[in-house]
């Protein structure tokens, strides 16, 4: 129904200097007729604190399974599903830096379902780990750029 990639970051400071950290929603993709909406406009600045057994989960195991019949946390439900009773199952596999073997996560890729299929789960998790690996990739790579501009516009302005 609906796949989203979570990225981890510094949102906001305290007054001490203290950083917030948060996750955001950077892109999602529906399903033509899907049964659920685009969630991501309401999907920044999200307190990490606010889904701490979720991401201990996900941090201890690179994976997250929900399942209907049982209410798996019901504030993940409602901050990242944006639903009181949750229409849809959904899978979260962590993002990973891969030029750093022992970091937490740096985001998560979410996918929803209608119905997790017990007879398709296992390739569905394995397309997910690899779409997920594939945007470390590209995470990494924009990240790089990103830098790489950074330090041209710098070095422009100092030879002016």
């Amino acid at each position: 129904e609906r796949i989203a990639i979570y990225l981890f970051h510094n949102g906001t400071y305290s007054l001490s200097g203290f950083p917030f950290i948060k996750m955001s929603c950077i892109c999602e993709i529906l399903k033509p007729h899907s049964n659920t909406i685009l969630k991501q406009p309401q999907q920044v600045n999200i307190p990490i604190n606010a889904v701490d057994d979720f991401l201990s989960d996900l941090f201890h195991n690179s994976i997250f399974i929900s399942t209907k019949s049982a209410k798996d946390l019901d504030i993940v439900d409602k901050l990242l599903l944006n639903q009181d009773d949750t229409l849809n199952s959904y899978i979260a596999i962590a993002i990973l830096d891969k030029s750093e073997l022992e970091e937490p996560p740096i985001g998560f890729l979410m996918a929803e379902f209608q119905n997790i299929d017990e007879k398709t789960k296992q390739e569905k998790i394995d397309t997910l780990i690899k779409i997920a690996e594939e945007a470390s990739y590209a995470l990494q790579v924009s990240s790089f750029m990103k830098q790489q501009d950074i330090t041209r516009k710098e070095d422009n302005i100092f030879y002016g």
